[in-house]
């Protein structure tokens, strides 16, 4: 059965539950802003771009949007040309209160989820060796106690249905949860060569063979109702057999992986055994490696994991030869390093660039700016390939110059009508580009650079041309906004800087720092709850400590400025001076105080925890003693608290006898910890009373004191001495008769 899906077929709302259920939808990837990078010509480097965004229509009543991710991809020809498509998904949601997807990746036989958590949508890829031109996924969700319905269906793409499990087609041709077990399994098998994108028929986006296959993750949209909390939807993707999976794209086959870790974020290299690239992984991994050290676009840009994959070129031809999507990029293994356009940096610039807004249908890049895409990405990729000695002056100036060529220098690159079938984002966006670089540079004496516009893009909701022209006025002064609007917003083409002039802008001597974690373990919590090894869930309050060790690894001094940031924002430093040479150490502690899934980045270190609210003490046990009581006479009651989940603990334990508190006590648990409270109390009337303590109650009888209870202690001790003496006297006076 072959079908091929649109966005339309899929849409259905979900009738309300059993209780008053709220209805959450997210799209998988479903909004995905797609560039590229210019292929390798005939005649000169570059390539042209199909370009394209999307994001899923959110309810106005949502406080929070799914999180998108971004894709670039580079067509192999240069000749052709395309005027961009847009991907377009709709939400079939009501009323959403706060909607957040997350990408986790786990082993094939790992387990995903427990009950109570997140909803998990997990992917797992097979070959289909008796089919070497098709692949197999199973697409299974893990399903939550307090979810009551679930609906999922593939937003585009053309497949086979081999299987459902817990699921059934509906006639819109989705997906629906039966509501049996914890959740079900959708499989379905396609062309290898399905890349479930709009507009891919042009481009071969992925591939494979008999031996291997690069695959993407289906877009899906997800629409659930649940009774209480709304769980929320984590992703995954695994290959079943051999491979590696990013969080969009994976490898299914054998091969190599190679990894690097700079300012926290790993750069994994899967180099599969059917490569053979141009470029040895030492060398893509220290160029990919450099440009993640040299550029600073803001902290909250950076991926806990950015996948690069080597792909085979033995019987698959790739267009483009560069493709990115989120987090992840698959680049054509025949692309060097040292090329006059290194792709492999171009890729990874674009996993640093955020493209998509949390609006509905929106672009963090608005339509007047959007040449920045791929402009920063190819000026970047020339600018730190020049740096690293990989091509020489000469090299950079020609990529520059394509932009100061027709039919490019012809292109305004504000209005995209202009340059919709040529290049010009590609090559008079890159000359645009470094253009204004360099007059940050010249302005502020080298203290500022375009970076610090990347910064602001980075950070905005919306990116706009006149937000690119304000922000470099103030960084800047009116010189350069007034550049950057007569290079953007007219044809006029700047020209291509010489040598010394690059010298004397872009060398200036700096101080560099290099930050690194030396603490064991990296991160630690500290807190009333627990000291020791961070886990993977923090509570609200907690602390987060770790110790760095700075080094200036430069020809110049000057000040560091060691950090803990979360999710981007500084939440400890530490400051001070660093001659060339020099190092330093800092013990830094931060509170993290919102939930979630939050960055943490410290050093060279980073990693993402869920933060989450304290969980509640549960009470397992309730004893009283003694059983019955007497009236007026001490009663020990002693509760046994325990913490079963994953997360701390935090609350008041009060005990009650008949409704009345008769004491309270403050409890803070570790994960899976236990305490006891125990209080002493009298009861002066006789009678039973239900003792309680979280849903637990215990009964206790009071009776009256018998006849040794109403003499006090030391009486009955002076009647027993007494009597004692007389018996032995008795027994004196017989003796003497």
């Amino acid at each position: 059965m072959q079908r091929r899906v649109q966005s339309g077929d899929r849409d259905r709302r979900l009738r309300a539950s059993v209780c008053v259920a709220l209805v959450v939808s997210l799209a998988i990837g479903g909004g995905v802003a797609v560039a590229a990078v210019g292929g390798a010509g005939a005649s000169a480097p570059g390539g042209h771009a199909v370009s394209a965004t999307t994001a899923p229509d959110l309810p106005t009543s949502a406080t929070a949007s799914p999180a998108l991710e971004t894709a670039s991809l580079s067509p192999a020809v240069r000749s052709s040309s395309s005027s961009g498509s847009t991907i377009s998904t709709s939400s079939t949601s009501t009323t959403a209160t706060s909607s957040t997807a997350s990408s986790t990746r786990l082993s094939p036989s790992s387990t995903a989820v427990q009950s109570g958590g997140s909803i998990v949508e997990r992917v797992e890829y097979s070959l289909l060796p008796a089919q070497p031109d098709r692949v197999e996924a199973r697409i299974s969700y893990e399903i939550p106690d307090d979810v009551q319905s679930l609906r999922f269906g593939i937003v585009y793409g053309e497949y086979e249905i081999a299987g459902l499990d817990g699921f059934t087609e509906t006639d819109e041709g989705t997906f629906e949860w039966d509501g049996t077990g914890s959740g079900g399994t959708v499989t379905i098998r396609h062309d290898v060569s399905e890349s479930f994108r709009e507009g891919d028929g042009t481009g071969t986006y992925v591939g494979g063979t008999a031996d291997w296959a690069v695959v993407t993750r289906p877009q899906t949209r997800t629409t659930w109702s649940y009774s209480t909390t709304n769980p929320g939807l984590a992703y995954e993707m695994a290959p079943a057999g051999e491979g590696y999976a990013g969080d969009r794209f994976a490898f299914l086959g054998p091969y190599e992986l190679h990894t690097e870790t700079v300012g926290g974020e790993q750069l994994s290299l899967v180099v599969p055994d059917a490569a053979d690239p141009a470029s040895s992984p030492t060398a893509i991994l220290d160029s990919v490696a450099y440009a993640s050290e040299q550029l600073h676009f803001g902290d909250t840009n950076r991926n806990d994991e950015v996948v690069l994959i080597a792909a085979p070129t033995d019987g698959v031809d790739w267009s483009p030869p560069g493709l990115a999507i989120g987090s992840d990029a698959r680049i054509s293994a025949d692309a060097g390093v040292d090329d006059p356009l290194n792709i492999w940096v171009h890729e990874y610039v674009h996993t640093r660039q955020y493209r998509d807004a949390d609006r509905s249908g929106g672009d963090a890049i608005a339509d007047d700016a959007h040449w920045l895409i791929e402009g920063s990405a190819e000026y970047y990729a020339a600018l730190t390939s020049y740096e690293q000695g990989l091509i020489d002056f000469e090299t950079f100036q020609a990529v520059l110059e394509r932009g100061t060529q027709p039919p490019a220098a012809d292109a305004v690159l504000a209005d995209r009508s202009t340059w919709a079938s040529t290049d010009a984002e590609y090559e008079k966006g890159a000359l645009v580009v470094g253009a204004i670089d360099r007059q940050l540079r010249a302005a502020t004496d080298g203290e500022t650079t375009f970076q610090a516009l990347m910064e602001r893009w980075n950070t905005a909701g919306t990116f706009s041309g006149d937000d690119l022209e304000s922000a470099a006025g103030e960084l800047g002064g009116d010189s350069v906004e007034s550049f950057v609007e007569t290079h953007t917003r007219t044809d006029a083409t700047p020209s291509v800087w010489d040598r010394d002039t690059h010298e004397a802008l872009f060398t200036v001597e700096q101080s560099r720092f290099e930050y690194t974690v030396i603490s064991d373990p990296p991160l630690s919590v500290a807190s009333p709850y627990r000291t020791g090894e961070l886990g993977d869930t923090l509570a609200v309050g907690e602390n987060v400590t770790t110790r760095i060790r700075i080094e200036n690894v430069a020809d110049a001094g000057g000040n560091y400025r060691a950090t803990i940031t979360v999710d981007g924002q500084v939440l400890a430093a530490a400051t001070g001076t660093l001659a060339p040479g020099e190092t330093a150490t800092a013990n830094l502690t931060a509170q993290i105080d919102q939930t979630g899934d939050v960055r943490i980045v410290a050093g060279d270190y980073a990693r993402t925890v869920t933060v989450v609210e304290p969980a509640t003490p549960a009470v397992e046990e309730l004893h009283v003693t003694p059983q019955p009581a007497v009236a007026g006479d001490s009663v020990d009651v002693v509760a046994t608290v325990s913490n079963p989940t994953n997360a701390p603990a935090d609350g008041t334990i009060t005990i009650r006898a008949d409704g009345e508190v008769i004491g309270s006590e403050r409890v803070r648990l570790a994960p899976g910890g236990n305490d006891t409270v125990a209080i002493t109390t009298t009861f002066e009337s006789t009678g039973s009373y239900e003792i309680t303590a979280g849903n637990l109650s215990v009964a206790v009888t009071v009776e009256d004191p018998g006849p040794l209870d109403l003499v006090p202690p030391v009486a009955i001790a002076v009647v027993a001495i007494a009597l004692f003496a007389g018996v032995l006297g008795f027994a004196v006076v017989r003796r003497r008769l």
